[in-house]
């Protein structure tokens, strides 16, 4: 079985062992009314046992799509000016601002915008909520960001 390191710290290792009390023997399942000064959990990495495994590639989850297309319905983006207009430098400076206001009303209903409770898919990986503009690709960016899973099983259990 593949798991994250977090989620392997909550297992139980058959090769883990400690003591009940001083001058007792270390043990690996304590009878249940024992009082224990530490757990007999995996420790991940940290054990020579422990293999990584196939990780799982970071990711995004677009959010409020559809309010943002109804949004870019009824405020069109502003159109690049054509190279043979007779004012082509004027009409650029006025692209360049029209542009920038749109982008800035764009962005500013973006953050306006509540961040869902809870992020999609698997809660061992890190969620960031991102609502911003994407400038090298021209795009509003809002939803959220998810990094990459890495992944591992303990060796002495063979492969899974």
């Amino acid at each position: 079985m593949l798991v994250s390191e977090d989620q392997a710290k909550t297992k139980w290792c058959p090769d883990a062992r400690t003591a009940t009390a001083p001058g007792f023997g270390a043990i690996n399942r304590p009878p249940a009314d024992a009082v224990l000064t530490t757990r007999c959990n995996c420790i991940g990495s940290q054990c020579m046992a422990w293999r990584w495994g196939q990780n799982l590639e970071g990711g995004f989850v677009n959010c409020y799509q559809e309010e943002i297309a109804d949004w870019k319905e009824n405020h069109p983006e502003p159109e690049l000016p054509k190279r043979d207009h007779a004012f082509y430098d004027d009409a650029m400076r006025e692209y360049e601002k029209d542009y920038t206001e749109w982008r800035d009303l764009l962005l500013q209903l973006m953050q306006s915008f509540p961040v869902p409770p809870n992020p999609p898919g698997d809660t061992s990986r890190k969620y960031t909520w991102i609502a911003e503009f994407d400038e090298e690709a021209c795009r509003p960016v809002c939803g959220w960001q998810y990094g990459a899973l890495y992944r591992g099983y303990c060796g002495r259990a063979g492969v899974p």
